[in-house]
């Protein structure tokens, strides 16, 4: 007796999709999908799915492996991110950083905003319950640094320190800060409005720098020299952004003697100490490896410093 097409649909589905797959999967940098001890191709998975045969809850990594759109981890967590799930984006990142190559310095990227995201949380609900504390003496100062004679500048400080402006308030003000020539080490931070890579990762080092900084104050300074069209253009991108960071004049800028250390494309992100020495930027072997490496290793020298 023959079989109906919908009982051999079923058959067939049941053969090369196991039930175990109900309970979720992970796409591998292979293309292929691993539940457990069972290995299918995602192709058939999708045809499964396509079926209706595969019952999958709204919170199943298969259910991201749906999308055709979806060629590899990285993406499959940009996908979960717009789909508002951080929880199973953040487990296509760390897969992402430890099978695709070409991809791993994005989604480390990802995973630190992600991280940076989970600590603004914590903190804002930690402030919301805290206790109401009296008020202490409004006139006496809590900063050390009030009291701090102006340290001499270094090499860096003296190339930076007298075309710097910071965003207050939607405008840029003349940057002052007497400790400047005392810092460890300083980022630079070439970038543009007109980049889109650019745009993507200046959210992420905003989160770098507001978290580090509370952290290590007195240690690093980031500075941000535009490559951007036009002075305008880079105030609507500090703006944008809210940078929090001291910038160069645009003028300034443009034919600055630290622009040797860019490289050939942006965004780039270079570590100097004092004396001008490059301690990692974003090249390996002069191959453009991303600004995330060297925002990961001036993390790593500050927590060493201290």
């Amino acid at each position: 007796m023959r079989l109906s097409a919908t009982i051999a649909t079923a058959l067939v589905i049941t053969l090369l999709v196991p039930a175990s797959l109900r309970a979720g999967a992970i796409v591998t940098r292979d293309r292929k999908v691993n539940v457990g001890d069972v290995t299918v191709t995602a192709h058939k998975v999708l045809l499964a799915i396509k079926s209706g045969k595969i019952t999958y809850k709204k919170d199943s990594l298969l259910w991201f492996t749906a999308n055709r759109k979806v060629d590899s981890l990285y993406y499959a967590g940009l996908f979960a991110l717009k789909k508002e799930r951080k929880d199973i984006a953040r487990i296509f990142f760390e897969k992402s950083a430890k099978a695709e190559p070409k991809n791993r310095e994005k989604a480390l990227a990802k995973l630190y905003a992600l991280k940076a995201d989970v600590r603004k949380t914590a903190v804002a609900a930690a402030a919301e319950n805290a206790p109401v504390s009296p008020e202490v003496n409004k006139g006496a100062s809590t900063r050390d640094d009030d009291a701090k004679a102006p340290a001499a500048d270094n090499t860096i400080s003296k190339l930076l320190k007298s075309g710097l402006l910071k965003n207050s308030k939607s405008r840029l003000k003349p940057y002052k800060d007497p400790q400047f020539g005392a810092k460890k080490y300083y980022a630079i931070y070439f970038s543009a409005h007109w980049c889109g890579p650019c745009h993507r990762f200046t959210p992420t080092l905003v989160d770098f720098y507001n978290d580090v900084k509370k952290k290590y104050p007195d240690d690093f300074e980031l500075v941000f020299m535009s490559r951007g069209k036009s002075s305008g253009a880079m105030k609507k991108y500090v703006r944008q952004y809210d940078m929090p960071w001291p910038v160069v004049k645009f003028s300034k800028a443009r034919n600055h003697k630290l622009l040797k250390h860019m490289g050939r494309g942006i965004p780039s992100l270079v570590i100097l100490d004092g004396d001008g020495k490059v301690i990692s930027d974003s090249y390996v072997n002069g191959k453009y490896v991303g600004p995330a490496k060297p925002m990961r290793d001036l993390e790593r020298l500050l927590k060493a410093a201290n």
